[in-house]
């Protein structure tokens, strides 16, 4: 099992974009603290992994509790855990995170078609 957020977010306003439940609940998170519990980072051919890392730091530093960065050309997830832990998804498996996203469930081969 995998982590990631099949909704696409802004900084601007992450809630906006998400199914109206899980709007609410990100935003109601949001409001207390101003920084997203995940955050979800689509990488493209022209990001640099010094980037990227700079950028998952710190989201994490604020106090993010997960960081998704998403490689559509390889087809797989990283996901960057508060603890340090870093978590690989390959385009089978099956996106869950009972903690943040209760009963959220997702197969990557639906957003990797």
């Amino acid at each position: 099992m995998c982590l990631l957020l099949a909704f696409p977010c802004s900084r601007e306003d992450p809630a906006a974009t998400l199914a109206p439940a899980l709007g609410a609940t990100v935003e109601a998170r949001m409001a207390a603290t101003g920084i997203p519990d995940i955050s979800v980072q689509v990488i493209s051919p022209s990001d640099t992994s010094a980037g990227m890392a700079r950028e998952v730091a710190e989201y994490l530093a604020a106090g993010s509790l997960r960081v998704w960065a998403v490689y559509p050309e390889g087809r797989w997830v990283a996901v960057h855990c508060a603890d340090g832990s870093v978590l690989s998804c390959g385009e089978s498996d099956v996106i869950t995170d009972e903690e943040l996203l209760p009963g959220f469930s997702l197969p990557l081969p639906e957003i990797f078609q």
